[in-house]
């Protein structure tokens, strides 16, 4: 057993980082950034965990001010110590240099807050998991100063943190462009500012638009898992990303057009293997996927919003949480069909990219939100080479005393032989292990493993 505790490595680092990725003159890259395969791109780092806690979206305004929106109130443990509510923070760089000079707080008191988009003027467009909201700054100090509901789930009153209200993106046509997860088969009812009603049930995830005063409410799509972002391409495609069935993959990188059947029917149950559910058009009337993607995809953005050039104008973006790297699609321009997709950025168990954002230079920048991370093996270079948690032959109460001996307060996940399943709901299942363990060592001394 001391042979496993000496080789057992706990990396307790909440590395909540925004990074910036641009075209430059190649130089020498900083070894213990994510590793980025082409020379002419370098990678920066923007922001740090003691500026930015949590992030999940990002969005530019026209005057390249940067909102972020900070999540707090996502399945937290109950003794966490940041804020009681989400954020959106407002970020100014006023010299241009790459080093952000002005933080402040565009808007709080937020729950379960998603995703979000910058509108006209001043008015920030944000998801949570059962509302579609639009902040106003009427006075015009950097602060939100009124809220308008645009859209309300509900019901069904329960909704699990990643199958409500999700992507968010606004359109060449003005509407407000927004997706919902699948709800298991419940019964479920969208309700629109000026009294519109669409519901339903069984038919899986979906995507809906609005016009930005809370009329015209519409379904667009149907026929998803999960599908967590929404963006237009240059020319005017509306592609998404989508997470995968209980027991059906891969990942699906998507083009969304009106009235389009994707093939998912949440009636079926969650499996995605009833023969009346298709995942790639398999079935009559339903459509296939653009690409295949890796576990836990997030953001994406087409490269011609960069700065990256020519030989990316045909590629699509999109940040692979899980397998902690961002991804290159090119995308053929008349068809829907993609060609294999390469790995633009690697990083390694501390990194894992959430959001994607371009400024008006073509700066892409990265929402990095990582939390504490135990690796069973030894850190080399940035692999782990593991030994397996099932086999009886680590002392899990051990590795947990280190974490409390620390005074760890934050998410716990493996990084080092994968336990599969959502992360999310994995990391909240650690965090509960280790107050029971700590509850336990509390009352009854005799047992800490550490003494």
């Amino acid at each position: 057993m001391d042979y496993i505790r000496r080789h057992f490595q706990i990396f307790i680092v909440l590395c909540i980082t925004l990074w910036m990725l641009a075209r430059c003159h190649p130089t020498k890259q900083d070894p213990s950034f994510p590793q980025v395969f082409d020379p002419t791109l370098q990678l920066s780092l923007f922001a740090s965990d003691s500026q930015v806690v949590t992030p999940i979206g990002l969005a530019f305004n026209e005057k390249d001010n940067l909102y972020i929106l900070e999540s707090n109130t996502q399945s937290p443990p109950s003794d966490y110590s940041g804020a009681s509510s989400d954020r959106i923070k407002k970020v100014v760089d006023t010299n241009a240099d790459g080093v952000p000079d002005q933080w402040s707080i565009y808007a709080e008191g937020i729950t379960n807050g998603v995703n979000l988009a910058v509108g006209e003027q001043t008015t920030i467009y944000l998801t949570t998991k059962k509302h579609l909201l639009a902040f106003h700054d009427n006075d015009m100090d950097g602060r939100a100063d009124r809220i308008d509901t645009l859209v309300i789930l509900d019901p069904p009153a329960n909704v699990y943190d990643h199958a409500g209200l999700l992507g968010l993106t606004i359109g060449p046509d003005g509407f407000i462009y927004f997706s919902r997860g699948n709800l298991g088969g419940k019964f479920w009812e969208l309700r629109s500012k000026s009294g519109q009603v669409i519901e339903g049930y069984g038919r899986g995830g979906m995507i809906f638009r609005v016009r930005p005063d809370g009329t015209a409410l519409e379904k667009v799509a149907d026929g998803f898992w999960n599908p967590f972002d929404l963006k237009f391409t240059r020319d005017g495609r509306l592609l998404a990303t989508d997470n995968d069935p209980d027991s059906r993959g891969p990942n699906r990188l998507l083009e969304i057009v009106m009235g389009g059947d994707y093939g998912f029917k949440d009636l079926y149950g969650g499996s995605g293997l009833f023969p009346y559910v298709s995942w790639n058009g398999e079935l009559a009337g339903t459509l296939p996927m653009v690409a295949a993607l890796g576990e836990a995809p997030c953001a994406l953005i087409d490269t011609r919003f960069t700065n990256f050039g020519n030989e990316y104008d045909h590629d699509i973006l999109v940040n692979i949480w899980e397998e902690r790297n961002i991804v290159a699609i090119p995308l053929h321009q008349d068809t829907n069909k993609a060609q294999q997709s390469r790995i633009l950025l690697q990083g390694d168990s501390a990194f894992h990219p959430v959001g994607l954002a371009s400024d008006s230079k073509g700066n892409l920048y990265i929402s990095d939100w990582v939390y504490a991370v135990l690796t069973n093996g030894r850190f080399l270079g940035n692999a782990f080479p593991a030994v397996r948690f099932d086999l009886g032959e680590i002392d899990m109460a051990w590795i947990f005393a280190k974490l409390i001996e620390s005074n760890y307060q934050g998410p716990i996940s493996s990084q080092g032989w994968g336990i599969g399943g959502d992360p999310f709901i994995v990391s909240k299942s650690f965090v509960d292990t280790v107050k029971s363990l700590r509850d336990r060592f509390r009352s009854n001394m005799d047992l800490w493993p550490l003494s």
